[in-house]
């Protein structure tokens, strides 16, 4: 179906991607509710510059585990932490967030309310969760080398699943099948 920019019908590829991770987290919703309340989730372009080893050789990393604790300095990583957004229920999954190149240079994207005072971090009910003076663990995903795997739009969701399951997992310290029995490990 078409339809104009300023209709609301219409979704951008970042947005439909931040639908796919909102997706996979609501997977995994019924069964770790409780666990899934104090995280945050957010979605970056690509890995910031110095995550790659060896200087660029290697696997390109398809998301990043923040387990969380002290809150950094103010100011400390601008233009790296995502934008806090929440699900569109807007309760149960934490939050997710959209950063990168594509949200201009060096800073966070523009937040829902157009301000552009996102790329804080802040806000969500994982800031709730991890009390005063703490951050909330982030799992935060990766959308081009995601879409550089992917085949197809199907073989996108199953991927953005698969990666949001197997970062979750090594946050809780057990093995993605024991997460969701639909995890199919890049099979």
């Amino acid at each position: 179906m078409l339809a104009p920019p300023d209709v609301p019908l219409h979704r951008t590829r970042a947005e439909r991607f931040d639908d796919l991770v909102l997706q996979a987290v609501a997977r995994l919703e019924p069964r770790w509710e409780a666990q899934l309340a104090g995280v945050e989730f957010g979605v970056e372009e690509i890995p910031p510059p110095g995550v790659l080893t060896g200087q660029g050789r290697g696997p390109v990393p398809l998301a990043r585990l923040d387990p969380g604790g002290q809150r950094p300095p103010p100011g400390f990583g601008e233009g790296f932490l995502p934008e806090v957004l929440t699900s569109p229920g807007g309760t149960g999954t934490g939050s997710t967030g959209r950063s990168g190149p594509d949200q201009g240079a060096g800073q966070g994207g523009t937040g829902q309310d157009g301000t552009g005072q996102g790329g804080t971090g802040q806000g969500g009910s994982g800031q709730a969760a991890a009390g005063a003076g703490q951050k909330p663990p982030r799992i935060v995903v990766y959308r081009r080398p995601l879409l550089a795997r992917a085949d197809s739009e199907d073989d996108l969701g199953e991927l953005v699943f698969d990666v949001v399951v197997e970062e979750f997992a090594q946050l809780l310290g057990i093995d993605p099948e024991d997460v969701d029995p639909g995890y199919s490990g890049g099979e």
